[in-house]
């Protein structure tokens, strides 16, 4: 219910870094509530970014988006999540969608074939033992976007996140996105 406008403050702050530095692409990261702030400023301002990920963050299941431009999107999510849950859920009185839904939502936005093609799996969470990172990938989608889910396995809310995992986030960042 606040009347504060977070979207519409990361919108000025792009524009002044735009205006005082050389950017040739906007990514935003986010966690939990983060993540849910990626999502939204995807949706309000695709115009000024162009690949989102959101780590343990979600989209309210009556939020409004339909961006003009697509925005490349990568879901991550630990499946073993008790405060945002993997499958969905409410909190504070707010349904919000699972993280399936919220990757099928980009993918119907970002107007994606509905195949997936997963990718090699690796060590994204150090509190989980082994390979715990399953990815799935939809890389045909308009204007040469992308929309991933990667699943921690066995993850939590606040994973430790491994070096591999950063690297493989900044990899997935590189590849794609729309300038």
């Amino acid at each position: 219910g606040s009347r504060v406008d977070d979207s519409g403050y990361l919108s000025t702050l792009v524009d002044a870094v735009r205006a005082t530095h050389p950017v040739d692409r906007v990514a935003v990261v986010g966690h939990s509530n983060g993540g849910y702030m990626a999502h939204r400023f995807a949706c309000d301002h695709p115009d000024q970014v162009g690949a989102i990920a959101s780590i343990a963050g979600a989209l309210d299941v009556d939020a409004t988006c339909e961006p003009a431009k697509p925005v490349s999107v990568l879901q991550v999510h630990g499946d073993a999540d008790e405060t945002i849950a993997y499958d969905g859920g409410q909190i504070n009185g707010r349904s919000y969608t699972s993280a399936d839904q919220t990757v099928a939502r980009w993918r119907q936005i970002d107007g994606c074939r509905t195949e997936s093609h997963p990718a090699t799996r690796l060590d994204a969470d150090a509190d989980v033992k082994g390979d715990d990172l399953k990815p799935t990938s939809w890389t045909d989608c308009s204007a040469g976007t992308r929309v991933a889910l990667w699943t921690i396995t066995g993850g939590r809310h606040n994973p430790t996140l491994t070096p591999a995992f950063t690297t493989a986030l900044y990899d997935w960042f590189e590849a794609g996105g729309r300038r």
